[in-house]
Parts: structure tokens; C-alpha cells; sequence
């Protein structure tokens, strides 16, 4: 049986500091803040995906704790450096999915509301 474990990532990787990253990002006044608020929780959520295809197995990123779950006992060989370079390059890739992911969230969002409203 595998013990699991964690250890703190630090305040960039929280998901305050995640989702105002994103906002910083989308933040151009075309939206409502219910509409923002769609689009970052997909782009959070794309993005953890994307971190976690880098991390080894058995490591997961615990966005609302900031901190890396594992069951792993040789998370040493994921070094802090890589870490903050896996944060950078999930950015990355999320924000070159950006006109795919920010549609669907607003049409989930507008379905949605659609169906609360009737």
C-alpha cells in the first residue's frame, strides 16, 4: 500500500494567484463577471490538466491547497525549478488554446443559465 504525502508549492501556484493571472489575461471589459468567472475556472482547469501531464506519476497538483500530492516516494527528482517551469509552460499551452476554451465556456455558461431560467 502507497502512503500518500504532500508538500506546499507556494503562494504562485495557489489558486488565487492562478485564476487572478487569468483574469489579468481575459480581463478586456466584453464580459460580464459571471462570464469571466466561466471562462476562468475552464482555463484553471486546463491548466491544471496541462501541469499535471509534466508531473511523474502518481503527482498531482492540488490548485486550491497550492500544494503537490504524491504517492511517490522519489518525488525528490522533481525539482523546484522544474516545477515553476512546468507552471510556465501549462500557461503556455493553455493560453494557446485560448479561442478554442473561452467559447465553450461561454456557451456552457449561457446553456447553463439558460436552464436555471426556465
Amino acid at each position: 500500500m502507497s502512503t500518500t504525502s504532500s508538500t506546499s508549492l507556494g503562494a504562485d501556484f495557489s489558486y488565487e494567484a492562478v485564476t487572478n493571472r487569468w483574469l489579468d489575461t481575459i480581463n478586456n471589459g466584453e464580459n460580464t463577471v459571471e462570464q469571466e468567472s466561466a471562462i476562468v475556472d475552464a482555463l484553471t482547469a486546463a491548466q491544471v490538466e496541462a501541469f499535471e501531464e509534466m508531473l511523474p506519476e502518481g503527482c498531482y497538483w492540488q490548485i486550491e491547497e497550492g500544494s503537490l500530492l504524491y504517492t511517490r516516494q522519489d518525488i525528490d527528482a522533481v525539482d523546484r525549478k522544474d516545477l515553476e517551469h512546468y507552471l510556465a509552460r501549462s500557461a503556455e499551452i493553455v493560453s494557446e488554446r485560448l479561442p478554442e476554451i473561452e467559447p465553450r465556456a461561454l456557451a456552457e455558461f449561457e446553456a447553463k443559465a439558460l436552464a436555471e431560467n426556465s
